[in-house]
Formats: C-alpha cells, structure tokens, sequence
C-alpha cells in the first residue's frame, strides 16, 4: 500500500515546473498498476492460504461474519 501511495505522490510530478509531462504521468501510472496488482496477487494468496487451514465451519462463520464464539 505505501509502494502505491507513493506511486501516487509521483502523478504530481507530471505536472512539475507548470508543464504537463506525458512520460512521467504514464511511468506513474504503469507503477501504480504494478502495485494495485501486486497487492490483488497477495490477496489471493492470502485467502487461498486461509481457505487452506479453516475448518467448514469456520469457513461458514467468515464468509457470513459471524464470530466463533
């Protein structure tokens, strides 16, 4: 998330000096891609990890959000 963030910080810099710089807009973006990317990859990982150790029932109470009391 701080990766994308500053991916962010770096669209301001394509409009540095008053001038709008193509090139810098797109690395920007094509950088912040690449993190909203990763960060949906980790995501996945996550859930098929989790999917991986919970129970059935434990499966259940998450997706309805009930807790395991």
């Amino acid at each position: 998330m701080e990766k994308m963030h500053e991916s962010d910080w770096l669209m301001g810099d394509a409009y540095r000096d008053g001038k709008f710089d193509e090139q810098a807009a797109r690395k920007a973006f094509d950088a912040m891609s690449e993190q909203r990317k990763l960060m949906f990859e980790n995501s996945l990982e996550m859930c098929k990890r989790l999917d991986g150790v919970l129970t059935p029932k434990q499966r259940e109470q998450f997706r309805s959000g009930r807790s395991t009391k």
